[in-house]
């Protein structure tokens, strides 16, 4: 069978190319709340990785809570948690991101993670329901008008659901893993 490019076909051809190409050029250079939710997935997972309690607690909000626990009791609790355990690798599925249609400041987060430990060695399948609220970042300068305005997205809450029915994890049954 024999393909003839013809001028008509080739210009067809170079359209869906430019096109092709600006749509991931587009997508490439526009970063939207669903990709900056999903860039904070992962550096609180390379926080997590790391090991450091601390490491984690700037991506917690100030309101933050799990378990009943605040932004500083998970501290502590996380830090003496990792005295008995390690680590060793986070994986992340099927993440997705809902914004709340009352306050687009909230984004509701279901992701699916695969957690390896190496101290014990370990392997648990978690979903999480995490909500994150935007905050605003201050200039430290204290100079707002020369800058336009910033946001990070904070973790609020954090529920660990089981893989199978959904139901919710309870602390307590879970000491020596992550919550």
């Amino acid at each position: 069978m024999e393909v003839r490019l013809t001028k008509s076909r080739l210009i067809v051809l170079a359209v869906l190319l430019l096109g092709v190409g600006t749509y991931f050029l587009l997508n490439w250079l526009i970063v939207t709340d669903t990709k900056r939710v999903k860039a904070t997935l992962d550096r609180l997972q390379a926080a997590v990785e790391a090991n450091d309690a601390d490491a984690v607690v700037p991506f917690l909000d100030d309101s933050f809570r799990l378990a009943g626990m605040n932004r500083e009791q998970f501290r502590t609790w996380y830090g003496d948690l990792l005295k008995r355990m390690h680590v060793k690798q986070v994986s992340q599925y099927d993440r997705k991101v809902v914004f709340d249609k009352t306050d687009p400041d909230v984004a509701h987060v279901e992701v699916q993670t695969f957690i390896q430990l190496d101290k014990p060695v370990e392997e648990q399948r978690i979903d999480w329901r995490l909500d994150f609220r935007r905050r605003a970042v201050t200039d430290p300068r204290g100079d707002a008008a020369s800058a336009p305005p910033k946001s990070v997205w904070k973790l609020v809450v954090v529920r660990a659901v089981w893989p199978a029915n959904g139901q919710d994890i309870p602390l307590s049954s879970v000491p020596d893993y992550v919550p």
